[in-house]
């Protein structure tokens, strides 16, 4: 069955991104020159203006295209989120390549399989992860500039074959910004959401501009109307914390929403539980974007209860499911928080094609209402569990370099294969039930990993668990949890019972339980 969006359309972008976001980020600045587009948490003696962060990309873009940088290529950023990080996207952007961001903790093994993967010429980084980054390009061709962001002035000099940060955003800005082809790609995040090893995915200008403005109208019509109808939302007055990394897509999205809008951008470099507690309570967010590991710290750390976190309204998780109980523990500890609901989408989807609707009767049961078109395959009724399609102008234009693997994923319909099992409810509302990949077959019968965790997370001693099958020659797969508990006295019986109270046989814990100090996330 095939579900189509209930909301009115919003246009295609076909303007290039830069142009797009630079022309929005100058109007910001002239508005309010002082406004800040990104502070740091823990130190707000480090920030950019809009306004000087409109300069500073046209900065990036002129020494860029001074060093003969030809429109097309990629510059890879391995750094933690920092304010930079935003100036050198977006200036390179606008000298007309693509960025690819990496995670500040691959080892050099890592980084040089991405830089040789995405053709780099050009990467990013700082002193911290400097080390590491000249071990992976030894084996890379046609990296031609390394550039270096230096915190202290007390530094060693670098070598003489790596370019200082200063060097970049002191260059005489270019202005002249051509407005390339929309179907350009401009970004590449590397995912591994729908099948195997990570991928890097071409997302386009059209992708990503679209993904903003779809986004901004969705908030704007079917969010603030209902958390502050008195309210209606000034986006200058907004402040997002965000811990998520910039080169994952949900925090690249909030990133360049942000920017776009002229909501501030608080940057945590990783999470820290302290900074990202006293960060809400200095800037006062009225939404947190975050992820199931964040819903359960807010619900569950007793530090928590320390810090005022009155401001928040709505929280809107992403990147995996959120069961129904930690929903319901999480709202019962923070009384001030009217919503709590869920998103859906991928990065082959530039973020989103699900966002909520609150004035449903259970927004956090599901992941809101279609924004784009989806479609299970065959003919399934309501309630019934089937492989999401998605067919959107904001999915990916395919995988760089991996015919195959994109042919795969999109078939000759333009529908997109998520890999994901779900099912529409009587209300419209999408419900994520698990991974193809993911699950779980215990005698040929399936078995959800989310689904016992979200189990195993209700019981009041258990602190994280996590899920995975064990395989086994007879039964095919064994139940396995891994748990962080809160307390010693929980024993691997009172586990299993626990369990089996609530599940049919094949989803017992046959593969036993495991406790351990921390999942790893």
């Amino acid at each position: 069955m095939v579900y189509k969006s209930e909301f009115p359309p919003v246009p295609v972008s076909n303007e290039s991104l830069p142009v797009k976001l630079l022309k929005a980020i100058w109007h910001h600045g002239t508005v309010h020159p002082t406004r800040h587009a990104l502070v740091t948490a823990g130190d707000p003696n480090k920030y950019v203006t809009f306004h000087e962060l409109h300069k500073q990309a046209h900065s990036v873009r002129a020494f860029l295209l001074n060093r003969g940088f030809q429109q097309g290529e990629v510059a890879c950023l391995v750094l933690s989120n920092c304010v930079e990080w935003a100036v050198f996207s977006l200036g390179t952007m606008a000298a007309g390549g693509a960025v690819s961001g990496a995670s500040a903790l691959f080892t050099d093994y890592e980084l040089e399989r991405q830089f040789t993967d995405v053709h780099c010429t050009v990467v990013l980084t700082d002193e911290e992860h400097l080390g590491k980054v000249q071990k992976a390009i030894k084996n890379c061709t046609g990296i031609n500039a390394m550039i270096c962001i230096r915190h202290s002035s007390n530094a060693h000099p670098l070598p003489p074959e790596i370019l200082e940060w200063t060097d970049v955003v002191s260059c005489k800005p270019d202005y002249d910004i051509p407005n390339v082809d929309p179907e350009t790609a401009c970004v590449l995040p590397y995912s591994s959401e729908t099948t195997g090893s990570p991928k890097g995915v071409m997302l386009s200008h059209r992708n990503v501009g679209t993904m903003i403005d779809t986004f901004i109208d969705h908030f704007n019509r079917e969010v603030y109307d209902v958390i502050g109808p008195k309210n209606r939302c000034n986006w200058y007055t907004e402040s997002f914390v965000v811990n998520l990394p910039f080169y994952h897509m949900i925090g690249f999205s909030i990133l360049h929403i942000n920017l776009f809008s002229g909501a501030k951008t608080v940057v945590m470099d990783k999470f820290d539980p302290h900074m990202y507690l006293s960060a809400i309570a200095q800037y006062r967010p009225r939404i947190l974007i975050a992820v199931p590991p964040i819903v359960l710290f807010l619900a569950k750390h007793p530090m928590v209860k320390q810090f005022d976190c009155s401001s928040i309204e709505l929280v809107m998780v992403g990147a995996a499911p959120t069961g129904k109980d930690l929903c319901a523990e999480f709202l019962s500890q923070h009384k001030n928080v009217k919503y709590l609901c869920q998103g859906y989408g991928m990065t082959e989807l530039t973020l989103a094609s699900n966002l909520p609707v609150l004035n449903v009767k259970d927004p956090h049961l599901g992941v809101g209402k279609t924004i784009v078109e989806v479609s299970t395959g065959r003919e399934l009724g309501i309630g019934e569990a089937g492989e999401i399609w998605v067919k959107s102008p904001t999915a990916m234009k395919g995988y760089l370099n991996r015919p195959e693997e994109t042919a795969e994923t999109i078939d000759n319909e333009s529908w997109l294969h998520t890999g994901d099992i779900g099912y529409m409810d009587a209300e419209g509302s999408l419900h994520i039930v698990d991974r193809l990949k993911e699950l779980i077959k215990v005698k040929g019968l399936q078995v959800a990993p989310a689904e016992l965790e979200d189990l195993l997370l209700s019981h009041p001693l258990i602190q994280d668990a996590a899920v995975i099958g064990v395989p086994d020659k007879r039964m095919g797969e064994l139940v396995r949890a891994y748990l962080v508990t809160a307390n010693e006295s929980l024993n691997e019986k009172d586990v299993i019972d626990f369990v089996a109270q609530k599940m049919s046989k094949h989803k017992q814990l046959t593969g036993g339980v495991k406790f351990v100090n921390e999942i790893p996330k």
